[in-house]
């Protein structure tokens, strides 16, 4: 099964993306290349993740709160590849993490 996003999903998944990646205050190189990937794998230009960022947050919220659950679980998994497997006591992002999944009403694998 293909699970795709329109316009507006893209933009709100990248501001969370986004934020993930800026929370901690330090942006690594792993991180760009990832987003930069991941850019080339939605089709996303430079106008969209330049409107993706300038995105107010509670809208990217809202707009994740509307996703069908396949599309959540694939946010999900987005964000915990954008997250530094290496460093899981990254506190900013450990929590930003779970507000982002509590606010959107995300289903939690398994529970």
């Amino acid at each position: 099964m293909t699970v795709a996003f329109n316009k507006n999903e893209t933009k709100g998944v990248f501001k969370i993306l986004i934020s993930l990646m800026k929370v901690d205050g330090v942006i690594e190189k792993r991180e760009i290349d990832y987003l930069s990937g991941l850019t080339a794998t939605f089709g996303v230009d430079t106008t969209l993740l330049k409107d993706a960022d300038l995105l107010d947050f509670d809208n990217a919220i809202t707009i994740l709160k509307n996703l069908n659950d396949d599309q959540k679980q694939i946010v999900m998994s987005l964000m915990l590849k954008m997250m530094d497997p290496k460093n899981s006591s990254n506190i900013k992002e450990n929590k930003m993490y779970f507000d982002i999944i509590t606010q959107a009403n995300f289903k939690m694998p398994g529970l």
